[in-house]
This record gives C-alpha cells, sequence and structure tokens, in this order.
C-alpha cells in the first residue's frame, strides 16, 4: 500500500471518527489543536487504525504521533518496513 493510499484512508477514518472533512486534514494538522480531537478521540483513531491496518501501536508511538503526518508515517513504517520514509529492507 502506497504512502498516498495510507493518507487517503487515514483521513477517511479520522473525518469519520471527529466530524472533520478530510480536506481540512493536512500533514501538518495536530489532532488537538487544529482537528478538535479530545484525547478519548485519539485513543479511538488509534484503536481504529490498529485495525484497519492491523498493526499494533504501543502507547508512546501514540503519543508521538500528534499530527496527522505522523501518524500517516507510523503506519507507512509499520506497513511497508519504511523509517522516515526510507525503505529499510
Amino acid at each position: 500500500m502506497s504512502h498516498d493510499e495510507i493518507e487517503s484512508r487515514l483521513k477517511s477514518l479520522i473525518s469519520k471518527t471527529i466530524a472533520v472533512k478530510p480536506d481540512a486534514i493536512s500533514r501538518s494538522s495536530r489532532f488537538d489543536a487544529d482537528l478538535g480531537a479530545d484525547p478519548l478521540d485519539r485513543v479511538e483513531i488509534i484503536m481504529l487504525c490498529e485495525e484497519e491496518w492491523d498493526i499494533h501501536i504501543s502507547e508512546e508511538e501514540a503519543e508521538a504521533s500528534y499530527t496527522f503526518g505522523r501518524l500517516a508515517d507510523l503506519i507507512d513504517s509499520k506497513k511497508n518496513g519504511k523509517r522516515n520514509g526510507v525503505s529499510h529492507e
């Protein structure tokens, strides 16, 4: 799955969870300050991501993924074996 596909699916998931339009979400969007997500919304988003992509996101990873872009990159790294956009195969 490409990074663009991950971002598209993640935007859809987030928009359904916190009622924000997908085109209002950018890579730098912070879940709390920019998108209005409260702590429970963030937990729900993380749980939905784990289910959607069949991955595990640790509490530390969840806390570090405070922007849309960081969460998308984390999912990409777990699904495609990349770190910071670089393949480590």
